[in-house]
Parts: C-alpha cells; structure tokens; sequence
C-alpha cells in the first residue's frame, strides 16, 4: 500500500534517531476516512488564494507480532543508509562552500511561482487522531499512545495582522495562526481498538476529538487540550536582506501542564526498553532460527547458527 510507505517515511523522518530501518512491513496501519483537498488558482494565483484541507483523517498503528528476516532486504537497507550519509556529508561540503559566496540572485519563474503559493497559503487541519497501540511488548500491561487535534489553520495577512491576499511586492510574509483543541496521552492497561471492527475502531477514533465542550474520557493525558494563537512573520530572504529574522512567531498560549505519573513512565520505559532490545540485536537477526525458542529446543541447539550466536 502507498500510504503505508508514507507513513513510514514520515516516521523515519522523526524516530530515524530510536529505531533503525523501519519498513512498512513491521507495521500494521488502519486508515479511515479523512479528505484532502489543494486547490491552487493557476491562472489567479496573484488574486486568489492557495487553499489546502485536511479534515477528519484517523490513524491506527500497531507493531505486527513477528518480522521474518529477509537477507536482500538487509543489505539494501545498509546500502541505502551507507549512500545516505555520503549524500549527507555531501551537502555539508557543499554548504560550506557556496557560504563564502553567498550573493543575492533572480529567482527564476518557478522559485516566484513557489514562492506565490505560499505567500498566499491557506492551511487547514481539522479532526485528526493518530494512535499506537502495543500488545506485543507487555501482554499484561497493553499500551496506546496518540495525539488528537481539532482544528489548525494558517492564513495570510498584512503587516497589520487583517486576513488578505498578499501580492508579490510584499517582502515579507504574515500569517495567523490558530491551534484548538490539540493534547497526547498515554494510556496504560488500554484497550486495543484494533481488536474491533471497522466500525467500532472508527467510533473510538472519533470520540477522542475534544472540542470546546466536550473534553473525551478515558485517556490519560500527558497534556490536556491546550488551544492557542499566533503572529507567524516570515522572511524569504533572509539569507541576503538581513532587515528583518527568517521565522518571527509571537504565541499567546494559555496554561499548559505535563502530567506523568508513575505507571505512564513504567510504560514508557519499557517500551524504550524493548526498543533498544530490538535494536541490539538487529546484526544477529540472520543467526536466528525461524521458530520460536519455546518447543524447539532441539532445532535452536542443533543449528550451526545457534553456535554462532553463542560466540557473540
């Protein structure tokens, strides 16, 4: 599945540093719902504005139980990460070069282009909840972990903070922003949703939006829905018109409290813990027989890898 690539992507992106090579293969993702609409005036894109919605999308993650080893699917994943940090290193070098001769240049049509569309962006997120859920690291303690939003937007304004369109003379780049209803938790003894139907899963997802009146029950929250706005000033060109600082963001947040307590850190740390488990022994996957330890005993100590293991 495509979206499933994506997903992961995203989550190499953000837990590159935690877990090494995650593939779409080690996850099982339950996507419901949800829209998705861009729209851009091509032929008003001075006079319009560019609009993108994402509204009402639901995600569901779960670790499968068991992950066969797959030699060439090793090896292409250490070539992938090998050629990642030359092209990493790469960038740098080149970096560092072109600094010295940093010099303001015409944007060609398409950087004006780009630029336009997010000049004049409207970004709206609304009804979001993603969630984790894990059965397999303590079955005696299933955890679940998400995130769930209301409602996010970005929208243009002038330097005096009034909604408009902006057109290409402006310099610099305003938006307003506004966060409502957004907090995480982590549940311990949770239920699983995914033990249920299509329907039921949906349902729950659902439920767990708060809104103004509502705040859902049965989630312990590491925050509770915090709503919030902001001033967000852009410079595009920072790196020659020094007038003004690249991302200027005032925010007007209410309270926020942490909440963690002694089960919800127990939890954590052992999800951490199977983690660095898993990690530790990923360059002796290959070793492994492909049956469990429990009733195949024999097979584990008559096995040439087995001997091998025990030389590590």
């Amino acid at each position: 599945m495509v979206f499933e690539s994506v997903v992961v992507d995203v989550l190499n992106r953000f837990l590159g540093d935690y877990v090494v090579n995650l593939d779409s293969s080690q996850l099982q993702l339950g996507i419901w719902g949800g829209q998705l609409n861009l729209q851009i005036p091509w032929k008003n894109l001075y006079t319009q504005p560019v609009e993108a919605v994402l509204d009402e999308v639901f995600l569901l993650i779960v670790p499968t139980a068991s992950i066969k080893y797959d030699a060439e699917k090793e090896e292409k994943q250490q070539l992938e990460a090998k050629q990642k940090e030359l092209q990493r290193i790469e960038d740098a070098k080149q970096k560092i070069a072109d600094k010295d001769k940093a010099q303001e240049k015409q944007d060609t049509f398409i950087e004006k282009l780009i630029t336009q569309v997010i000049r004049n962006l409207q970004l709206k997120i609304s009804n979001i909840h993603i969630r984790y859920e894990d059965d397999i690291t303590n079955k005696d303690i299933p955890l679940s972990f998400g995130i769930s939003l209301e409602n996010f937007s970005l929208q243009t304004s002038d330097q005096d903070w009034n909604p408009c369109i902006q057109d290409a003379t402006n310099k610099l780049f305003y938006k307003l922003v506004r966060l409502d209803n957004f907090f995480a938790y982590w549940n311990v003894k949770s239920e699983m949703y995914y033990h249920g139907d299509y329907k039921e899963s949906l349902s729950h997802l659902k439920y767990g939006i708060a809104n103004t009146n509502v705040i859902p029950e049965g989630y312990s929250f590491v925050f509770r829905p915090i709503s919030a706005k902001a001033k967000l000033r852009m410079n595009p060109r920072s790196d020659f018109d020094f007038s003004a600082p690249k991302l200027d963001l005032d925010v007007n947040l209410q309270d926020i409290t942490i909440e963690l307590n002694k089960p919800q850190y127990f939890s954590i740390m052992e999800l951490l813990e199977s983690i660095d488990m898993m990690t530790r022994n990923l360059p002796y996957r290959k070793y492994r027989p492909e049956v469990p330890v429990h009733n195949n005993a024999r097979k584990w100590y008559t096995s040439n890898n087995f001997w091998k293991l025990l030389q590590f």
